[in-house]
C-alpha cells in the first residue's frame, strides 16, 4: 500500500515541471518568463491538467514495464522520461514542420521529461522498502 501511495504521489509531482515549462514558454497566452506572475501560475494550473494526463498515459505503462523488468533505476527513469518528453513534443509540433526548426523545443521537452521522471523516481523510492529497492 505504501508503494502504491508514493507511486501516485510521484506521478502527480512529475506532471508539475512539465506544466511550468509550458506556462513559461507561452508568451502568447500571457505567460512566458517576463509574463505576469498571476498569469503564469494560472497557466501552470491549466497546463497541469494536460501534463498530468500525459504523465499518467505514458508514465504508468512505462513504470509497470520497468518494474516488471526490475529496471526502475534513476537512469532508466530519466531516459524513459526524456523519451516521453520527445514523443509528446512531437505530438504538439505541427505535422508538416521541419524537425530542425523545433530542435530547441524537442531538447527542452526531453530535458524536462527526464527531470520529471527523476522527480517521480525520488518520490517512488521513498515508498519502497530497502529490501524491494535492492531486489529491483
Amino acid at each position: 500500500m505504501r508503494e502504491a501511495t508514493f507511486t501516485v504521489l510521484g506521478l502527480a509531482a512529475a506532471a508539475f515541471p512539465i506544466a511550468v515549462l509550458f506556462a513559461l514558454t507561452s508568451p502568447g497566452l500571457g505567460g512566458g518568463i517576463h509574463g505576469d506572475p498571476v498569469t503564469v501560475v494560472a497557466l501552470t494550473g491549466l497546463f497541469y491538467i494536460y501534463s498530468a494526463f500525459f504523465t499518467f498515459l505514458f508514465g504508468v505503462p512505462l513504470f509497470l514495464l520497468l518494474r516488471k523488468l526490475k529496471l526502475v533505476r534513476w537512469w532508466s527513469s530519466a531516459l524513459a522520461g526524456a523519451a516521453v518528453g520527445i514523443v509528446v513534443a512531437k505530438m504538439i509540433i505541427p505535422a508538416g514542420a521541419a524537425a530542425e526548426d523545433h530542435l530547441e523545443f524537442l531538447s527542452l521537452c526531453a530535458l524536462v521529461g527526464g527531470v520529471s521522471a527523476l522527480l517521480f523516481w525520488v518520490i517512488w523510492r521513498r515508498g519502497v522498502s530497502a529490501f524491494v529497492v535492492g531486489a529491483l
